[in-house]
């Protein structure tokens, strides 16, 4: 049990603490509408534009030890929201960073949810969820899981212009390693035959 002087000694810690970390926000130019801190939690309220701020600078706010408890919307529906899909998205980037997997999966698959709802057939916004949703279940080792997003997103790649030929070779890999690592060889030969070939293409 703590005395009233070690309680006070530490709600005055906890305070400096939320203090410092604040000031950090602010010293980056990023702060929005601050109502309440509990811990590690930040609640905001905020204009539309400032919750695209956020969207942009999620690893500035995780830099500064915040997780964001809520980002209330403005007369908008979150689960069509391509901005929270981009901050669900970065804040799962920074989660996997921090080693928090399953945290970082969750982040990863609601944000391929919003984009599916608001993207209709191929797009790329799509097909990057897809391939971090795979890369995130390839890193728990859920190897089934991991083949049936990739496949979908080498397919959605292929109908998409790409800048960079090398994605595909990516999916066509790992497709392949993992299918031999669950004894398919004669699948895993396909993707490694088609991997070849598309690398004497470039």
């Amino acid at each position: 049990m703590m005395n009233h002087l070690q309680k006070l000694t530490q709600g005055i810690k906890t305070i400096s603490f939320n203090e410092s970390r604040l000031r950090l926000i602010f010293e980056l130019n990023l702060a929005p509408c601050v109502v309440s801190i509990s811990k590690r939690t930040l609640k905001i309220t905020s204009k539309r534009e400032d919750i695209k701020l956020i969207a942009r600078n999620a690893t500035l706010y995780h830099i500064a030890g915040f997780n964001f408890s809520s980002i209330p919307e403005e007369g908008s529906n979150k689960s069509r929201d391509p901005e929270f899909a981009t901050y669900l998205f970065n804040e799962g980037r920074i989660l996997k960073t921090k080693g928090q997997l399953k945290e970082a999966l969750d982040n990863f698959r609601r944000s391929l949810e919003i984009r599916r709802s608001i993207y209709q057939g191929n797009h790329k916004e799509i097909e990057d969820s897809l391939s971090h949703v795979g890369f995130m279940l390839r890193d728990l080792e859920k190897s089934q899981e991991v083949i049936d997003y990739l496949k979908e997103a080498l397919k959605m790649n292929r109908c998409l212009s790409n800048d960079d030929p090398r994605y595909p070779l990516v999916y066509m890999d790992n497709i392949g390693n993992l299918l031999r690592k669950l004894g398919r060889s004669e699948e895993a030969l396909y993707y490694f035959k088609q991997s070849l070939d598309w690398k004497k293409g470039l």
